[in-house]
């Protein structure tokens, strides 16, 4: 069995974001259809599992996500495509 933090590296790279942009002067992250705030989770399917991950922290260009007891920071790259 995998690692809470090996599980988390897996899952965030799943997470495919938009982009972010500041309302009412809190910070969203767009993750498919969903536009979610810091605290707020996001359940992800992997190996036949759903996984809930918490949105930690979103910034210009990156944001971190937590499972469990492990949080890990991911890049926010977008491509021309939006993919």
């Amino acid at each position: 069995m995998a690692s809470n933090r090996t599980l988390l590296a897996a899952l965030s790279e799943q997470l495919e974001p938009k982009g972010t942009f500041v309302l009412g002067g809190e910070s969203i992250i767009l993750l498919g259809q969903k536009k979610l705030k810091v605290g707020e989770r996001y359940p992800i399917t992997f190996e036949g599992a759903v996984y809930e991950l918490e949105i930690t922290a979103i910034e210009t260009t990156r944001f971190s996500v937590r499972y469990k007891n492990e949080e890990i920071t991911r890049p926010i790259v977008i491509t021309k495509s939006g993919k």
